[in-house]
Formats: C-alpha cells, structure tokens, sequence
C-alpha cells in the first residue's frame, strides 16, 4: 500500500495531463543498430505500448506489472523520475518464492537490473541508486536462503519441478550471483549453505554450459509448444544478453537460433502447429513470433520488453523459414525431445526428478501451407517412470483462422469442465493421415480417462456420413472416423470466437481413431469428393488391430507399422525435416530454407560455432518440402 500511495503521489506532482513524456533517449540503443530496419520499429512500437501502461489500473496491480512498464519506459527514456520513484520505495525489490525461491517472474526482476544498474548495465544510468540498492538486497535476501551449491551441481538431466520453473530459476540464480560476486557490499558474504557467490558463479556457469550443449544433443525442451514455454524462452534471453561468459553467451545465442527454426517450420501465420505439451485444446499463439517475423494479426505485449530490449535476432535462414510458409511446399518432420522420466532416480527432494536422456518423445509433423497434423510417438515398453507424463496435444491447425482447429484431449470423466488427463494417446502418424488409440496405465489409478476429440467452432463446415466427421477449413479438407462410434457431448456450431467449445467422445474407449488431412487442391476443391473417397476406403478393426492405408495399428505396447514396416522408435536423427536436420547426440545443426543456410555447431563446449551463409553441402537439408500427401480414389484405392 505504501509503494502505491508513493507511485500516485508522484503520478500527481508529475501532472497526470502528460503521462507520456517525450522521449529523451536515442532510439536504438547502440547495441541493437545492427538489427533490420523493420524490426526495430516493431521494436520501437512494442516498447511504447507497453510504456504507455504507466499510471494505469494495471500498472497499480502488481509490483511485475510495474517492472514491465518500466523496462520500456526506462529503455525510451520515459517516466524516467516517476518509474525510479517506485522502485526506490523501500520493500521494492523481488519477493522470493517459497518453493524456488527466484520463479517465473524473477526473470523481468533480473532484466531490469541488467539493462539499467550503473556498473554492467546495457543503458547504464537508467536506474536511480536506491532502486538499484533496492533490487540488490532483495535478490540477495532471495539467493542466500534458496541458492544451494548442491543442486547447482546436480546432473544437468535432473530438473525441480516443471521446465518452466526450472530454466527460470536456475538462470536468475545465475545471473544474481554474476550480479553481486563482484560489489563490495556482497563479495564477501556468504549463502546460508556456506558457500561463496564466486563458487555459486562458477558452478552454475559450468552448469548452464552443459545444459545448452546437452539440449542440441538430445532435444529441446519437455514443454514443446507450451504456453509455459514463453517462460523459459525469456530466462533464455537473459541468458544470451546478460551472461559476462561469452562462450556461454554465444552458445546461448546459437541455442535460441535452433528454438526459433523449430517455432518458424511448426508454425502458420503465428499459431504453432504440430505436437504440444501442456496444453489443452486452445491457446498456443506463440507470443514472440508476431513480433520476430511480422507474422499473424499482431503481437501480444505481454513478453515485448524481453525481445525489444534485446540485441537477439535470428539467423537469415530462419527469417526466410518464418516468412514463407506458403514456400515451404508440403513436408513432413521428426524430432526428438526429452519427456520421460529416469527409471533411477538419484537421492533428491520431492520436486526435483531425473529426465532419462536416452529415451525420447517422438514429434511428428506434416504441414503444406493450408494445415499442419502433428502427434507425438513414444515406446510404451520403455522402462521409464511415467510420473513425468503431462498434458500432451496433439491434432491438425488451419491457415484460414488462428482458431480453427480439430484435435484430442484426455478427460477424467464424460464432462466437458472435467479435468485433463496425462498422454492419454498411442498414435501412429503417415504424413497426412493418423491413427490414435487411446493409452492405458495411468498415474492415478482412481481416474478413467476418457478420449475426446475437439471441434472447434472457427471450423467453416461440419458434417457427418457413414461414421465419419468430415471438415472443411479454408484451403482443406480433413475426415475423422471414430471406429467404434461417437456421440457429440456438445453440438457444433460455427463461430469465430473460442465458444461454443464442441467435443465428441467415444462410444468404445478402446476404440481407435483415424484422421486424415488434405489440401482442398488435392481433389479439385471438391469437398463431396473428398467425402466419398474417405467412406470407400476399407477400414478393418480384429482383435485389437486396425488397419487403414499405409497404417497398422497394433495397440499401445507394439510400435505398430506404416507401409509394412516397424515404426521407428529411436530415430537416428535428432532433428529430420527439409529444413532442419542433425544426428542424435552429435551437437551439430543444419539448418536451410532455399539458398540460405546456418550450421550451429554445439559439438566443442569450448568452442560453439556459428556459419551463417555458408556453402551448400549435401550435410544441408534441401531447403524446401517435397512431400506427397496420401490421396484416395472413390473406389478404395490410394492414388499416391
């Protein structure tokens, strides 16, 4: 209360009639007068909208609400004096979270002291001395007591708690022990474990190092396309423009480049396609991404001060990924990333659990420029522990509305507010077309899941015959045949918002599910067509076996088969795709779209390299989609 009355006291000095002061800092910063032209007025434009909050009923909400505002309006030179009043209140400072002490957002705490304290600030000068002081103490107050020496030498494959919360910690813990290892004031104090903040540096620096090179080893992130993702993508960023290690810097940079090109080739418009965890059946915008690449409507503010305060932008090859979706052609990919976790666990507390590194979720994605179908594959008969399941997505997006969308959920009762079930699904994926049955163990025995498959209301056409549910969205065409039959818990009825939600539940839970995919111009726009080649297509279900088109759907302990031969579990390839390929494990990235081409090189942890524009080798991927959609005749058969 006190922090508020100081902030409106100064709002009425200041003359509440001019809010918006005119600017008093050169724009951009030196740092960032390399980035593109179009960018920075992006840039420019984000930081003035979120400037534009101060003195408003959201800025008073809550000190992070302030901290954002005053990331922009300090990096514009505006508000200059009122913001630093604010911060310069006593008790104004991070507020350490009981379980991980520096949490989600710790990493805005963290950037404001970056860019602004007059020792290594970025803007040096920005910040008035008590609101530095004030910052200092309190991440000090927060480290001392949560920042364990022990768990900073942890495995890097060990996380506490959710991905989100972890990359998010450890980085402030980072950081602040970079921040105070050398003022006067803190050098010589120590954590409540005993050690030193130089210790507390050094180990956690070598951790960040193994826990980058690892990821481009061996998969990215357990929350793939999370709205949570947006968390560890800001802690990263600090990461990349805060580290003093530039080693560790340039590594980060590099790794946020490998982020971004599996964002730019998952991605329509601005809206993330393929496979997701976390995530339920709306909401997966990726907030950077309108902003990055002037793609969709536009860009949510919320996160704009970490990307408009940066120096980061991605490589060419990656813009050129982002930007042409319509040039991509048609392509399937695969990849691999971390979702399980150990079966050893080593000796730790409750929130702290081993991810196996070795064991991977399987993503696969097919997308042309009208949809993207993505599901994750994973070997049942792994001996992991199945405690790390999470909320999984999987389904098809379309071009034509950011909403519309068909796809799969795990419920825990027949009610459409019932809660959400952990990787409720076996899938086996050909390109275009998916088979689904539903898994069986579950974490909690007292649960029955139930499959779902949701329709969305942005959906232009929803029809039914023989079984099937055919769609028609924009430039496709999609079908979906639940073998067992289904019954609508919810009817579907268009609509361009969110509402109403519309699902279908099974009449058989071991039943399988098919769906499958077209672009309307692989029949001719013509929908009935579609229609009648989907309902001649012969569909045999035995003794728990499905068969249909190149798919043989064995149950969830069998890979299963496409085309007669075994799905492939473990994969060769980290990353498989025309426009990103690398080894499992060997650290080594190629990325291209068209002529231009990034090799991220994590393969020496000393020594990171970048090439941008380099030669054209046959290590590259070909830069653009060629794949062939599975086509059906009216009288049964697969034209191509």
């Amino acid at each position: 209360m006190k922090l508020i009355l100081t902030c409106l006291a100064v709002l009425s000095l200041a003359a509440a009639a001019a809010l918006r002061a005119a600017d008093d800092a050169p724009w951009p910063p030196p740092e960032m007068k390399q980035l593109p032209a179009d960018y920075l007025e992006r840039l420019r434009h984000a930081l003035q909208l979120a400037a534009d909050e101060f003195g408003s009923a959201r800025f008073k909400q809550a000190d992070v609400i302030k901290v954002r505002v005053g990331i922009a309006g300090l990096a514009l030179g505006q508000h200059v004096e009122a913001l630093n009043a604010c911060f310069a209140v006593d008790g104004f400072g991070w507020k350490s979270n009981e379980k991980f002490g520096f949490s989600l957002f710790s990493s805005a705490f963290v950037r404001l002291y970056a860019l602004f304290n007059d020792r290594t600030g970025v803007l040096k000068g920005r910040l008035a001395p008590q609101a530095q002081a004030n910052l200092e103490k309190s991440f000090w107050a927060c480290a001392k007591v949560y920042g364990k020496l022990t768990e900073a030498q942890r495995d890097v494959w060990m996380s506490e708690g959710s991905e989100n919360h972890h990359v998010t910690s450890k980085v402030s813990d980072f950081l602040v022990a970079q921040f105070l290892k050398d003022l006067p004031a803190y050098a010589g104090l120590r954590y409540d474990d005993g050690s030193t903040l130089r210790q507390q540096y050094e180990t956690r620096r070598d951790y960040w190092h193994q826990w980058l090179d690892q990821r481009a080893r061996r998969g990215l992130f357990t929350e793939d396309g999370s709205s949570y993702e947006n968390y560890t993508i800001e802690a990263l960023l600090n990461l990349r423009d805060f580290a003093e290690d530039p080693v560790l810097r340039r590594k980060a940079d590099m790794f946020l480049d490998l982020v971004f090109a599996n964002f730019a080739e998952e991605t329509l418009g601005s809206v993330r396609g393929g496979p997701k965890s976390r995530t339920k059946e709306e909401g997966f915008e990726a907030i950077y991404y309108g902003l990055l690449f002037n793609q969709g409507a536009g860009f949510r503010a919320r996160a704009n001060y970490f990307c408009a305060t940066s120096s980061y932008y991605p490589a060419p090859a990656i813009v050129a990924l982002a930007r042409e979706a319509g040039g991509r052609g048609a392509y399937a990919w695969s990849k691999r990333c971390p979702g399980f976790n150990a079966l050893a666990q080593e000796d730790a507390a409750p929130e702290w659990r081993a991810l196996d590194r070795e064991h991977s979720l399987i993503r696969n994605g097919f997308a042309t420029a009208q949809f993207h179908l993505g599901s994750h594959a994973f070997d049942a008969t792994a001996k992991v522990l199945w405690q790390s399941r999470q909320q999984r997505w999987q389904g098809v997006i379309f071009a034509n509305h950011p909403l519309a969308r068909i796809s799969m959920d795990g419920k825990s009762a027949a009610d459409i507010k019932s809660g959400y079930i952990s990787h409720p699904f076996k899938t086996i994926q050909d390109r275009n077309i998916m088979v689904t049955t539903k898994w069986g163990p579950v974490a909690d025995e007292k649960v029955d899941p139930k499959l779902w498959i949701y329709f969305s209301a942005a959906l232009d056409t929803v029809e039914e015959a023989q079984g099937w549910i055919f769609v028609k969205s924009g430039g496709a065409f999609a079908a979906v045949n639940i073998v067992g039959g289904h019954a609508w818990v919810t009817p579907w009825k268009h609509s361009d918002q969110m509402r109403p939600k519309s699902f279908v539940r099974l009449l058989r839970e071991e039943a399988p599910v098919i769906t499958v995919i077209n672009d309307a111009a692989d029949y001719n726009g013509d929908f009935r067509a579609f229609q009648q080649a989907l309902m001649a297509q012969p569909v045999t279900w035995t003794a728990g076996v499905l068969q249909f088109a190149t798919i043989t759907h064995e149950g969830a302990l069998k890979p299963g088969k496409i085309s007669g031969q075994p799905v492939g579990l473990a994969p060769a390839l980290l990353n498989d795709s025309p426009f990103i390929r690398s080894a499992w494990d060997s650290g080594v990235v190629y990325i291209r779209k068209g002529d231009e081409t990034l090799k991220l090189d994590f393969s020496d942890p000393r020594n990171p390299q970048k090439t941008v524009r380099g030669p054209i080798t046959p290590a590259y991927p070909p830069g653009a989609g060629h794949a062939q959609p599975l086509v059906f005749g009216s009288g049964g058969e697969i034209l191509r």
